[in-house]
């Protein structure tokens, strides 16, 4: 059994030596070029693929989105904050989606004098990055209630 053992793996180790040295030959190095090639069409031509089903896609899809945010005087600390992840957000979905449907509700206290800003849909994403900026935390000076309630 030692012996066969032996043999078979004398045998493996010609085969590797005869395409190691194939490998180093000019022929062998060619050989491996062609094939770094041809993989490297075929990386190519699946990135091409993915690219054109993400353009269709994209052609394809919308979105609509509402952001929903507190805008009373306790969320001031936080509110550039937000506004900048809205931003990047919209940015994101921008780059996604064809132009995707933006709109803004901002609450405050029911006793506020403007306790609700809003901004109805719009497909202008320039319209929406202008509302944002001028929105601002103020008021909230009385006790927490509920925002929703049935």
């Amino acid at each position: 059994k030692l012996r066969k053992a032996v043999a078979k793996n004398k045998e493996k180790l010609n085969q590797i030596k005869t395409w190691t040295s194939k490998l180093n030959t000019e022929d062998g190095k060619r050989r491996v070029e062609e094939i770094r090639k041809v993989e490297q069409q075929k990386v190519e031509r699946r990135k091409y693929d993915i690219g054109e089903l993400l353009k269709t896609v994209k052609a394809q899809s919308t979105i609509d989105i509402c952001f929903l945010m507190d805008c009373t005087g306790s969320m001031t600390a936080y509110i550039e904050a937000t506004k900048t992840n809205i931003h990047h957000t919209t940015q994101t979905i921008t780059s996604l989606f064809k132009p995707p449907q933006l709109a803004f509700v901002g609450y405050r206290d029911v006793n506020d004098v403007q306790n609700c800003v809003k901004l109805d849909f719009t497909n202008d994403v320039n319209v929406f990055k202008e509302f944002l900026k001028d929105v601002q935390a103020t008021g909230g000076k009385d006790s927490c209630e509920d925002i929703f309630s049935e």
